[in-house]
């Protein structure tokens, strides 16, 4: 037993005999194992809160890192510079975020691009549009001239000729807006018909099935005569003897139907996917239908080698000229 300790004496009574049982235990080997208890637990409790640490550390680096990541890349674009992507290495809420960084700057990169093709084309336009610039008041004098010259040398042909032409000058380039009557744009088709037929001899012959009643409405000008104008020259034309075109408009529902039928040669639709739209203007005609009245008034394109052309399309009805607002 050592000495100078204090000790602790334990006992207990046995029943029936009363015999002690004492029980006695230094106080410092008592002390010993509590001791030894309470380093191995500071030693547990530093060694988990080091675990704590080192676990926070890595899960702060593992989502900063991409964060980092991502803030210098929108530095990239804030500077201009739409080709850099994310690099992204998981799938938790960081690379989600990641994943449609990416998808926004490729749809953005895609909008770029056609607002830039769209500007080309624009200027193209232009350009050509400056190219072939005429002083109208100049051609129509010097046509006005050629007719009376004809008139008086009674050259009725040639005079009637020279009206169409006039008319249809003043149609395509004097300024009188974009959307005309059914009616006008109706009438210019006639007038480009008539010199066609002079120019072919009579090759072919033109049908109107036009209700008059929708003749006050209105549309976008020049869609007819460049449809007319594929008519002939992709289907009359290369046809031998005397063709046939019908130009039909009637009202479906809320509707206006066009359709422009021609007995020419035809074409296979799914080979000759480029002549469908080859036509002088045509493509242009579907371009601009679709931008005023959307896809549902796009050309639909029917036809088959030798059994001729069906081009159909439908218009609202508008009314008001100003503001293009449909009936």
């Amino acid at each position: 037993m050592m000495k100078n300790s204090y000790l602790i004496i334990l006992y207990s009574t046995i029943p029936y005999t009363n015999w002690k049982i004492v029980n006695v235990i230094p106080r410092d080997i008592l002390m010993q194992k509590s001791f030894k208890l309470k380093r191995q637990t500071q030693i547990f409790g530093i060694i988990f809160i080091v675990l704590v640490v080192l676990m926070a550390s890595y899960t702060s680096i593992y989502i900063s890192t991409p964060i980092t990541r991502l803030a210098k890349v929108v530095k990239k674009v804030e500077l201009g510079d739409l080709s850099v992507r994310v690099s992204v290495d998981s799938k938790d809420e960081v690379g989600q975020l990641g994943v449609a960084f990416n998808n926004m700057l490729a749809q953005i990169n895609n909008l770029m691009n056609k607002v830039y093709q769209e500007e080309n084309k624009k200027r193209e336009a232009e350009l050509k549009a400056l190219q072939a610039q005429i002083n109208p008041h100049f051609l129509y004098n010097t046509l006005n001239t050629i007719k009376w010259m004809a008139v008086i040398q009674k050259a009725d042909s040639i005079s009637k000729m020279i009206v169409s032409l006039i008319k249809l000058l003043e149609f395509s380039g004097k300024r009188i807006g974009e959307f005309v009557s059914i009616e006008q744009e109706l009438e210019h088709a006639k007038n480009y018909i008539f010199l066609q037929k002079i120019r072919y001899n009579d090759k072919f012959i033109v049908n109107y099935d036009i209700d008059e009643k929708l003749l006050h409405y209105k549309t976008i000008k020049l869609i007819l005569q460049p449809i007319i104008e594929n008519a002939i020259f992709h289907g009359i034309e290369p046809k031998g003897g005397v063709g046939t075109i019908q130009i039909t408009l009637s009202q479906i529902n809320d509707k206006l139907k066009f359709e422009i039928i021609d007995d020419g040669i035809g074409m296979d639709i799914n080979i000759d996917k480029d002549r469908k739209f080859s036509g002088l203007g045509i493509e242009n005609v579907n371009e601009r239908l679709v931008r005023y009245f959307g896809e549902q008034s796009s050309l639909k394109i029917y036809s088959s080698i030798n059994r001729g052309t069906k081009v159909m399309f439908y218009l609202p009805i508008i009314i008001d000229e100003g503001t293009g607002e449909n009936a």
